[in-house]
């Protein structure tokens, strides 16, 4: 029994790293590993706990009562919602299942050496995306979304993998994985310049200055110098770029859609208009949107659909993550470890930013599912009361 549930844990562990690795490319990839891993998961489960793996299914995290919350939320929403058939429809076809890559990510860091493989994975993801990045951009000298040819929404993953790997490349200890990391930042930062969202330049920079200034402030102080003399050797289509963030006229018409997400809020305030409302009343308030599906804010789209209960409840989440992690980060004893965390948190912290300007984390199968599977993987790094004595991160 424990000989299969080695081989079956092994297999899920290669499901989720391939999973990192590809999930860019392929619309179908997060879908058919989250088939694949999640009739692993429940097997395991099945074999360690027979009758009882209910009651041990869910790891013990410290953000499992704000998910719980979060989720009651969402399914009031459904009840109260403008069309509660679509609004279930999208709850569990969105989700759920970023709740179940979530408790897998969770699951898998638990075990030291899964830890290093799926960092690992993280690594070379980031590494392949920028070598097919600067493939492109000598292929082409058009605004990049493609790695090796094939279109992805290249600026989340930017966003995810760029503070992780430089977290790993500047505080980790571990030699390759370090001389891997910062190999990826080198790839990736010509691919974040060509792909000139200033959302996403903002997003990493603040980021990796908030983070780094929370591990060491002299290292943080340098960056800020190191930045602000880069800043003079931009070209001047990259500066002009960064100025006109200032220019509303440049931001794609996205001011009308916040206009329009705050009016269908007034008439909603409470539980929202319901899931999947968005693309439905935008264009209802506001004539002139009605090719946007999506508010372009993830939190003003929560807002609209899923009221100020739901925003609240969703807020919660990342400030019970934030608030432990770093009590874990200040008591790991494990470098290595405590470089993951860090990039962990950076790579979080960033695209929660880059929220602000687009609707990630609650839309689509690819870069929301990467995203709540590396939140996944921050939780079961603090654990439910890890950061409190270090026995947790210790183990790992």
């Amino acid at each position: 029994m424990k000989k299969g549930i080695f081989y079956l844990e092994k297999a899920l562990l290669v499901n989720f790293s391939l999973f990192i690795i590809f999930i860019p490319y392929f619309r179908k990839t997060g879908k058919i590993c989250l088939v694949v891993g999640g009739l692993l998961w429940l097997i395991i489960n099945l074999l360690k706990y027979n009758v009882k793996f209910f009651e041990n299914i869910f790891a013990k995290t410290a953000l499992n009562k704000s998910l719980l919350f979060f989720g009651l939320a969402l399914i009031a929403s459904v009840v109260f919602s403008l069309d509660p058939y679509h609004g279930y429809g999208i709850l569990m076809e969105r989700y759920f299942y970023y709740f179940i890559f979530f408790l897998i990510g969770s699951y898998l860091v638990q075990n030291k050496q899964n830890l290093i493989v799926l960092t690992v994975s993280l690594i070379l993801g980031g590494v392949i995306l920028g070598i097919g990045g600067v493939w492109n951009c000598f292929h082409s000298s058009a605004r990049l979304f493609s790695s090796f040819g094939i279109h992805t929404a290249f600026t989340p993953y930017l966003v995810l993998s760029m503070p992780f790997l430089f977290m790993i490349g500047v505080f980790g200890k571990n030699k390759f994985l370090k001389l891997g990391s910062l190999i990826g930042v080198i790839v990736l930062f010509p691919c974040l310049l060509a792909n000139s969202s200033r959302t996403a330049w903002g997003a990493i920079l603040v980021s990796l200055l908030v983070v780094s200034f929370m591990r060491n402030r002299k290292i943080a102080s340098c960056m800020v110098i190191i930045f602000a003399v880069g800043v003079l050797f931009l070209s001047p289509e990259v500066k002009q770029r960064a100025i006109s963030s200032v220019d509303i006229s440049t931001w794609g018409g996205r001011e009308e859609m916040y206009k329009g997400a705050l009016e269908i809020f007034k008439d909603y305030p409470v539980f929202g208009a319901g899931l999947g409302q968005c693309e439905r009343l935008l264009s209802f308030y506001n004539p002139e949107l009605s090719r946007h599906l999506h508010v372009h804010n993830t939190f003003l789209e929560v807002l609209l659909e899923a009221g100020i209960i739901g925003l609240l409840t969703f807020l919660w989440i990342f400030v019970v993550f934030f608030r432990n992690m770093v009590k874990s980060i200040r008591l790991c004893q494990n470098r290595d470890v405590g470089a993951i965390q860090l990039g962990l948190s950076s790579g979080v912290f960033a695209s929660l930013l880059f929220a602000l300007a687009s609707s990630i984390i609650i839309v689509g199968f690819q870069d929301a599912a990467l995203f709540w599977f590396l939140l996944g993987m921050g939780a079961g790094l603090i654990g439910e009361k890890g950061w409190l004595d270090g026995m947790k991160i210790q183990r790992i």
